[in-house]
């Protein structure tokens, strides 16, 4: 049990770090579209162009924020399932040996 147990929850913990960066890769581009769309209002004197440079740059913001998001919700969903599955896999290994344990000690008992 002690060689299978690393190997069975071997890289689940690398799915929350995952789940963290993606979120964090969405903000990172949600300011710099804002960055850039307040960058551009800065130049544009047209009202017309500088309302559509604006719309332009929050639906930039908050595509990146909605891509992060669903990344993160992603690997969270897999890190739960998975993370489930690991600990069901070690809790029958264990009960397992612990049947086998009982067996062979009544067997050795008997003898």
């Amino acid at each position: 049990i002690m060689d299978i147990e690393p190997t069975v929850s071997k890289r689940i913990a690398a799915l929350w770090s995952l789940a963290n960066i993606g979120t964090l890769i969405g903000l990172l581009g949600t300011i710099l579209g804002l960055i850039r769309t307040f960058g551009a209002l800065d130049r544009i004197q047209d009202p017309g162009l500088r309302q559509q440079a604006l719309a332009h740059g929050i639906a930039e913001a908050m595509y990146n924020t909605a891509m992060g998001l669903f990344i993160a919700v992603v690997c969270m969903i897999a890190h739960l399932i998975l993370s489930g599955q690991s600990k069901r896999i070690i809790s029958d290994l264990e009960s397992t040996s612990a049947k086998l344990t009982n067996l062979l000690t009544t067997q050795r008992n008997q003898a």
